[in-house]
């Protein structure tokens, strides 16, 4: 199929939700693929399957944390281990530290699971064993909860209306509404999890946030993405830039006194994207940033280092290379 370079100019709106039928949309889409593909995970189970709330946010948080540390796939073997030790964050807040980190070997980052262990200690001694219901407080007053593990926790366990933001977000996100910009700067991280608040549905928020990740790692991939079969291809400006002819269409529909930027003006948009027809277009997003001059740098000082260490130092002149 032929590719298409896209208007060289947008609407201020275009690379958010504006629409609110859109949104609505997207939402019922993406939770309706969830709830028919969705992965069977050990720590995915029906609420009326929790003993109570609290049972459910341990457990939650157990298998967040160490999905953070390697593959989904090879976390829960990990995740089964250590809930059936430690069911409850009562029986972790009694364990050792030796054992915490026996249990935890191989997974790596040892200081996770060491902050995991003070953190089931202040929840039994200082929370009554109860975690905190809402993302703010989980993320403030419990060790090694970042923003992430809060909003996945109060939103999964709590169905408190937190948004998430990871590495699948940010991809879904920013090929969904076409963001250009450097996904690790400070602007950008804002910009996501607003992204995420403003998409997040009302009555599902703890799927909703497990639909995007979902389709983050397994159809919004970051190489050879499923775009034929996507379910919401047609919310998605990366498709839309190089495959249709929606924006153009939009362009027509729009107002004439609507105000208009170009793209090589707009922050949010990549440079050189008139130019960009690769094999996988969405590919292109979220945007890879070239190393900064100084790291270049500094791996050829290494390099020319590592060189002289082993063929022009003195200890190296004695010894034979083959």
């Amino acid at each position: 199929m032929m590719t298409q370079a896209p208007s060289r100019t947008h609407s201020l709106a275009y690379h958010a939700f504006s629409d609110e039928a859109a949104v609505m949309q997207l939402r019922c889409q993406l939770l309706a693929w969830y709830d028919a593909n969705k992965r069977a995970l050990p720590w995915r189970r029906a609420p009326s399957e929790w003993a109570d709330a609290d049972e459910h946010a341990y457990h939650t948080w157990v298998s967040e944390v160490m999905s953070q540390q390697t593959r989904v796939g090879t976390a829960a073997p990990y995740y089964t281990t250590w809930t059936t030790k430690w069911p409850t964050v009562a029986a972790l807040a009694d364990a050792s530290l030796a054992d915490v980190h026996a249990v935890w070997s191989g997974l790596g980052y040892y200081s996770r699971a060491t902050r995991m262990l003070e953190a089931a200690k202040l929840i039994v001694h200082s929370h009554g064993g109860r975690f905190p219901r809402d993302a703010a407080t989980l993320h403030s007053d419990i060790p090694g909860i970042g923003p992430y593990t809060a909003g996945a926790v109060a939103s999964i366990a709590f169905n408190a209306h937190a948004p998430v933001v990871d590495g699948n977000v940010v991809r879904v996100l920013s090929r969904l509404r076409a963001l250009g910009c450097d996904p690790k700067s400070k602007a950008a991280s804002e910009l996501h999890w607003s992204l995420a608040g403003r998409l997040l549905d009302v009555g599902r928020p703890g799927d909703f946030n497990q639909a995007v990740m979902e389709f983050g790692a397994t159809v919004c991939t970051p190489q050879n993405p499923s775009c034929k079969g996507c379910p919401i291809k047609m919310h998605c400006r990366a498709h839309e830039e190089f495959f249709g002819v929606k924006e153009e269409k939009d362009a027509k529909e729009v107002s004439e006194q609507e105000e208009r930027v170009e793209r090589k003006k707009c922050a949010q948009c990549l440079p050189d994207i008139e130019d960009c027809v690769p094999p996988f277009p969405v590919t292109r997003y979220p945007a890879m940033v070239k190393k900064k001059a100084a790291d270049e740098k500094s791996r050829c000082l290494f390099s020319i280092s590592f060189l002289y260490d082993i063929y022009l130092s003195p200890s190296s002149r004695d010894c034979t290379h083959h």
